[in-house]
């Protein structure tokens, strides 16, 4: 699927470059709802009240909910940072690509 994406990128003429960080932001994200989805499975307790379940992960305001795990958090944050979608942004560019 890759590979026939990539061909369709480049045959509308679009930059490979943002063809990667597409990629790479649909990657961290599955990576985060991966990290949540066994966080809770782990800590059935931190689970949130929330009416709005997609997926087997808590949604609150449409917005994916984040168990509040400073260990958790800490590695949302560093994939975020290291992102090559992120470049370099300081920490106030790294709190807006999370929020």
């Amino acid at each position: 699927m890759v590979a026939s994406l990539a061909a369709l990128h480049l045959e509308e003429g679009e930059e490979i470059n943002n063809f990667t960080q597409t990629l790479q932001a649909m990657v961290t994200d599955t990576t985060i709802r991966d990290m949540v989805r066994e966080h809770l499975e782990e800590n059935p307790g931190d689970s949130p009240e929330t009416e709005t379940w997609k997926d087997r992960l808590p949604f609150k305001q449409e917005r994916l909910w984040i168990p509040p795990d400073d260990k958790l958090r800490g590695r949302i944050l560093q994939l975020y940072h290291d992102s090559l979608m992120a470049g370099h942004q300081g920490i106030t560019g790294t709190e807006e690509l999370v929020s």
